[in-house]
């Protein structure tokens, strides 16, 4: 059962994840070819940035994960702390760099002039957006090796739901920005899941963590005993297969 609700709680995090940033793609294609062409390359740089964000997602979830469990709350604070300067410095200087060629980059995947100016006013969106979904993901690590997957989900529920719809639809509808807006509402998404993923880490009691960690630990091995004691053990050893 607790291997079910992670893995639940995994697959609603995936799924608003890819959700998100696929809205802005099949609105995309309502805006016109020029502007579905654009929206191909910004797709492309912010999968960049998320392949990076997965690499520190799985180290952090890994080194909290073994910390918690070996009872070691300080240090797994300090893996909390690297990641974060790490990830925020790493993105950052990433988006800096996209946004200060984002006049050399476009001609490198288009020829078309209104193709080429929609990426250069749309790339520090872009830049900005994968940013934040970069430290967003390194935040997801830390939180998933503390076995709060659910946490992420509500999180990302509510981030999507009463930030990203609302004000992409603001923007959108009363602002008129289009391609931007659908940004727009992509970036204030990913800012309240930063924020609200920041608080709850700094609030975070790690020493309650380690109690709850250990006691998911003893429980997967009771369970497995339990499994074991069931399934017939065979008279052939092991050595005997190996001769």
């Amino acid at each position: 059962m607790p291997m079910a609700k992670l893995a639940a709680a995994g697959i609603v995090v995936s799924f608003l994840e890819a959700l998100s940033i696929h809205v802005i793609d099949f609105g995309s294609i309502l805006l016109g070819a020029q502007t579905m062409a654009a929206q191909a390359v910004l797709s492309m740089i912010m999968s960049s940035t998320w392949i990076m964000g997965t690499g520190f997602s799985i180290a952090v979830c890994n080194r909290v994960g073994n910390y918690l469990g070996s009872g070691l709350p300080n240090r797994a604070k300090t893996s909390v702390m690297a990641s974060f300067m790490l990830s925020t410095t790493l993105f950052g200087t990433l988006a800096i760099v996209f946004v200060y060629y984002r006049h050399s980059l476009p001609p490198v995947f288009s020829e078309d002039g209104e193709v080429i100016d929609l990426l250069v006013a749309h790339i520090p969106w872009a830049a900005a957006a994968g940013a934040m979904q970069g430290v967003n993901m390194s935040l997801n690590g830390i939180l998933r090796g503390q076995g709060r997957q659910s946490v992420i989900a509500r999180i990302r529920f509510i981030s999507f739901v009463f930030a990203g719809i609302p004000a992409g639809a603001i923007a959108i509808w009363v602002f008129r920005w289009e391609l931007a807006g659908l940004w727009f509402g992509f970036s204030a998404l990913l800012a309240s899941a930063l924020l609200l993923q920041v608080y709850v880490i700094l609030t975070t009691d790690w020493d309650k963590e380690v109690i709850a960690c250990q006691k998911r630990i003893t429980s997967t091995a009771n369970a497995l005993r339990a499994v074991d004691i069931t399934i017939p053990q065979s008279e052939v050893g092991i050595e005997d297969y190996i001769r």
